[in-house]
Order: structure tokens, then sequence, then C-alpha cells
């Protein structure tokens, strides 16, 4: 199991501290624009199961921006493909993703 990070770069907190022509919006508020928690991939492999993901947990703030980041094999096109609702988790949730 690969070993996968996600860094968050805060945005701007609101008019007064946005950047000459960034766009400010009321949208930006407290509530996650995307969290998962204790999310879960497991796939079969042989005779056996392998564990893709295991456990992870992410809150993304309105107007932040997060890279994943981990080597080759580490889940990252997994962990984006169940946020994009492409696939379903073994165990866990994802909420509020737009």
């Amino acid at each position: 199991l690969g070993k996968l990070a996600a860094r968050r770069v805060p945005a701007a907190e609101g008019p007064d501290r946005m950047e000459p022509g960034r766009a400010y919006s009321p949208l930006m508020d407290e509530t996650p624009r995307g969290e998962c928690r204790e999310l879960v991939k497991r796939l079969p492999s042989g005779g056996r199961t392998l564990p893709v993901l295991d456990g992870i947990d992410l809150a993304v703030p309105p107007g932040d921006f997060v890279a994943v980041l981990g080597p080759s094999g580490s889940g990252k096109s997994t962990l984006l493909g169940l946020l994009a609702g492409l696939d379903r988790p073994s165990s866990g949730e994802i909420r509020s993703w737009l």
C-alpha cells in the first residue's frame, strides 16, 4: 500500500483579501465542498483482496485547491474516481462533493 498525500492550498477569505482580478463568491462559506470519511477501497487480486485506499479522511473547504500526490500505485486515480462518482468505495462515505 503506497503513501498518498493531499496538500491543502488555502483560499482567500473574502473580497478584501482577494487578489486583483480574482472573483469572490458568497458561496465561499464554511460548508465543505467535498468531504470523505474513512474511505476504503479494496480490489480482488488473484485469490486475495488488495487494499488500495484505507481509511482516507478529506475535507475541502470552499474555494480551496487540493493537489493529490503520491508514487505510482498509491491510489491517486482510485481516490479521484471515487470522488467523481465513477466508482463506489468498499466502505466509508463521500458527502457534498461538488
